[in-house]
This record gives structure tokens, sequence and C-alpha cells, in this order.
């Protein structure tokens, strides 16, 4: 689980913006103020910058202790769901939940990279099945220091959700629980008990907003709030999709198991008529993957990760689907074998993909793959041998699944280490390795001249230089810096050193004047504005 976690660089734009307000959090010493670029940043709350800059503290300032905090919130998730699944259904089954969603596809990516969403989904799991739990204890006449705790937990989880990613913390677990209390007729019973606990979340996680406030007054409020609605009402960066993206995105990033999905929709306890038949814990799970959905299909900014947390709840029903399968009670085990043999010969073939289209999208005809050296190449035939085999071995007697499971987990295991390997330091290679060429050129040519110019970056999201040169770049067509198209103004007549790439040329020579092409780097350009060399 915490396998090639260093073996790349950061990739833009998440992992390295997070990467360097942890960075300069550490260096200032400021631990309630973000930074980057020479920036305010008011995107997000603390929590996350906190674990990730502890991580550099102990571990050094590199990519392995950047991605350390997310490995370990997968870790505690995959056993959060194996002590969950133990406690409301069997060992059995707590055993493949916590197996389903580890061997996952999107959430194996995920839990392997530098972002807020594994340490938000581990806690709002954990305050979500804390309050299943104190209401079902409650219910069943528990003792009251058991329910209790329950309680605290849930609030102590929600409000350190609210201070890693936002209200969606709290909004989320507390209600997923009043749906089951409406469901069951018991709101007013519990209204109280829960009031309280929101309470007690809410002040955990709105001290920083409170100190923030006052600290920093109302431009960190104003920037704050104005992000969370441009999110929710604008597309941001390009990140479009139609209603239904996140509907597909989870169903996709369950790969390999979501065939699995039929079974445990038919299991016997989900064939329920009515959907208020269900039992209490399938429709927990059932109203938070709702939930989520309906959000981030409203949010018109989407991006795959955004709806992570809903692959908690979906993996227990994938989990009921394989423990049906595997107990040979299903009637559809052609489609489910037929389903599942495609989805992870197709997963085993991603670094072969990758590969073929990110040298196409550097321009570099091949007949055939060519990675970057042998031992890659034979990597990559791994990769697809290990899914045939696990893909084709779906289809032989039922006495040799449980071995066909494993070696399915296996080729997933396989095909990620690829990925990871192969893939993602060509992508690497190919668009970010230029950029950082003409920053390393431009920061030379300003060491080297008399006259200082500025570092532009036009329409071009790459914020590699703020954590690996310490560069500070001025940025066009970017939400989230400063918009500085102002200096291209022809009122403007200081030395401007302009990054863009291919596209965007012809466009950024209408924009601006007195532009000499200074270097090329494979889809990128740098030119000088206002700017004389000898």
């Amino acid at each position: 689980m915490i396998s090639q976690l260093g073996s790349f660089l950061l990739l833009d734009w998440d992992e390295i913006i997070y990467a360097e307000i942890s960075r300069q959090m550490l260096e200032r010493g400021d631990y309630f103020k973000m930074f980057i670029n020479q920036q305010a940043f008011t995107e997000k709350p603390p929590l996350y910058f906190w674990l990730m800059a502890s991580s550099f503290k102990f571990f050094g300032i590199n990519e392995w202790a950047a991605r350390l905090p997310s490995a370990v919130a997968n870790l505690a998730t995959i056993y959060l769901l194996y002590r969950t699944g133990k406690l409301w259904r069997s060992k059995r089954l707590g055993l493949v939940w916590a197996l389903v969603y580890g061997f996952s596809f999107f959430p194996m990516l995920l839990n392997r990279s530098a972002l807020i969403d594994p340490w938000f989904n581990f806690l709002i799991a954990t305050s979500g099945y804390s309050l299943f739990a104190y209401y079902k204890g409650f219910e069943n006449n528990s003792p009251r220091k058991s329910w209790q705790g329950y309680l605290g937990l849930a609030a102590i989880s929600s409000g350190l959700a609210v201070l890693t990613k936002g209200w969606l913390g709290l909004v989320i677990p507390f209600f997923i629980i009043f749906w089951i209390l409406i469901k069951n007729k018991h709101f007013f019973k519990h209204f109280v008990n829960l009031f309280i606990t929101g309470i007690g979340a809410l002040l955990m996680g709105g001290m920083w907003h409170i100190v923030s406030f006052f600290g920093q007054g109302l431009p960190w409020l104003k920037g704050f709030i104005s992000f969370q609605l441009r999110l929710l009402n604008q597309v941001a960066e390009g990140h479009d999709g139609p209603f239904y993206y996140h509907w597909l995105v989870v169903v996709v990033g369950i790969l390999p198991w979501s065939g699995y999905l039929l079974a445990g929709w038919r299991a016997p306890k989900l064939k329920a008529r009515r959907f208020r038949q269900l039992d209490d814990f399938s429709f927990f799970n059932i109203v938070w993957i709702i939930t989520v959905l309906i959000i981030f299909s409203i949010v018109q900014t989407k991006l795959p990760h955004y709806s992570s947390s809903a692959y908690i709840p979906l993996s227990y029903f994938v989990a009921r689907g394989v423990l049906d399968f595997l107990e040979l009670k299903n009637n559809n085990k052609l489609l489910i074998k037929i389903i599942s043999a495609g989805a992870i010969i197709f997963l085993s073939s991603l670094p072969l993909l990758a590969n073929y289209l990110l040298i196409d999208l550097a321009g570099v005809r091949r007949v055939i793959i060519e990675p970057a050296t042998t031992i890659d190449k034979y990597f990559i035939i791994a990769s697809l041998v290990v899914g045939l085999l696990a893909g084709g071995g779906l289809f032989l007697k039922d006495k040799w699944r449980f071995a066909v499971m494993n070696l399915k987990m296996l080729s997933l295991v396989v095909m990620m280490q690829v990925l990871l390997a192969v893939s993602v330091p060509l992508y690497q290679q190919i668009m970010q390795t230029p950029l950082r060429t003409l920053i390393d050129r431009a920061q030379a040519i300003n060491k080297n001249s008399e006259v200082k110019a500025k570092i532009m970056l036009y329409k071009v999201l790459y914020f590699a230089p703020f954590f690996y040169q310490k560069a500070e770049l001025s940025q066009v067509g970017s939400y989230k810096f400063k918009d500085d198209s102002a200096l291209l103004d022809e009122s403007y007549h200081k030395s401007l050193l302009i990054i863009t790439e291919e596209p965007l040329v012809e466009e950024l020579k209408q924009t601006a004047s007195n532009l000499k092409l200074i270097s090329k780097e494979g889809l990128f350009y740098l030119f000088s504005k206002n700017m004389d060399f000898k």
C-alpha cells in the first residue's frame, strides 16, 4: 500500500500546490496561515497541510514524505472497513470489504497521491459509521457509555473532517443518519443527542475558521467563500462534464469489481420492492452513495476525486456480491465473469495504452510502443500476462475461484506498479520536463542579466516551479492565483519572460507585442518581452 510513493516527481496540479504550501508552512513556522507564490491560500482548511508538514519534518522534503499521509489514511480506512463489516455483518464480509476497497483501481491510485481526499474520506467514514453504531446501540438498549463513546468519536471525526476539507465533513455523515431516523420514524427520539454532537463537531472544525477570520479579516473570508461558490457555480480550469459524470466515474473507478455490483444489489436483503424495506446498514450505505453523487453532480467543477468517498459504501455492496459469487448463490455468474474478465484485462493493458497515448501526444510516430528502456517493455508485458491469466482464470472450474480472486488482486497490484513506474514518468518527461527546462532557462537569463524580468506562465497550468525551483511566477488564466494579464499591456514597459504552449502561441502574439522567441522545448515556448540581448 505504500509502494511507489517516492518513485516519481509530484504531479500537477494539486500534489505540487499542497506540497509547496506544506513546505512553506514548515519553513515559515506559521501553521495557521497558508501561502504559495507569495499569495495567501484560502481554499482549504489546514489539517491536511499540518499532516504533510509533519511528514516533511520527520522524513525530509521529498515526494515519499509528501504522499505518506495519504498512504496512512488508506491503511486506516481499510482497517475501519474490516472492523465495521465484522461488527455489522461477519468477519468474512469485513475482510472481503477491506480487500475490495484496497484493491480497487481508483482508490489504489488516489491513496498513492498527495491529495486531501484519502484523509477526508477516512474521517467522514469514521464519523458516519460511528453515528450508525450509536443509533443501533441506543435502539438495542446498549450501555449508555457505549453509545456515548460513539457519539464522541463521531463529533471528533466530523470536526477533523471539517478541518480537512470543509463543511461537507459535517453535512455528509449527519445527513445520512438523519435519513435513517426518518425512515424508522425515530427523528425526535435522537434529535437532541445528534444536535449536541453536531454542535461539538462544528465547534471543533470551525475554531480555525474563527481564528483565521479574526486574524486575517474579511479578505480571508471572502477568498474562502468565493472559492467554494466558484466550484459550485463555475467550471474551474476546464474541468467540466455532464451531470452523470460522477455516476460513471465511480462505476469505472471500482474496477475490476464493478461486475459484482450486480450480485451485491441482488443479494437477498436488497431484493426489497420498496426502498424503505432495506435493512438499516444497507440503507445507510445507499443513502451515502446517492448523497455524494448528487452533491458533486450539482457542483459544476468535475474532478474524479471529488466523489471518491462513495467508493467506501459502494465497495460494501461489491463485497456482498463477491461473497455471493464465491458461494455459488448467484444466477448471473457468466455475466459477472465476462464483465470482470474484461475489466481486469483492460486495467492490465493500461500501462500499454498510457504509453501509446503519451507518445502520440508528443508527436512521435511509431509502429509499436517503445518504452524508455527494455526493462520497461518487460514490465508492460508482465502486466498484460498477469491480467490475461486473471481474466481467463475466471472461466475455470469453480473450485479454483479463490485462487483466481487472489490472482485478480495480484494483477491489479502489478498493473499499478507498472503504471506508476513506467507511464507516469513518461508523462512527466513529455509534459513537465520541457516546462521545467524553460523555467530553468528563464531563471538563468535573470541571473546573468542586469535587468531582472518577471517570469510568466501564459495560460499554462504548471505549478512545479513553486516546489522544485523555488520560483515566483506571474500567472495568466489560472483562477488559483492573481491574474497578471495587465503585464502584457502596451503600457507595461518592464521585461517579461513568457512561457506558453504551442496552441496558444498565436493568441499570445496577438495579445502582446515586442515578443522574441528565445527557446522551444517539446510543446512549449519561451518568449521575451521588452528585453534586449547582446
